[in-house]
């Protein structure tokens, strides 16, 4: 009946708002991990000069 149309909607709805939270997610820990990574070398390379 509607009322388990209504309860399928909503559930799709939760699926799809989680996967765009979990899209979002992905996206920050990709950009961290590259700016990370990008650092890294400089980083390495300035303790190594100190030396």
């Amino acid at each position: 009946g509607w009322r388990e149309y209504l309860r399928q909607k909503r559930w799709f709805g939760y699926l799809s708002r989680y996967k765009y939270v979990a899209e979002k997610v992905k996206e920050i820990l990709l950009n961290y991990a590259a700016t990370l990574f990008k650092d890294l070398p400089e980083n390495l390379g300035l303790t190594c000069n100190k030396k």
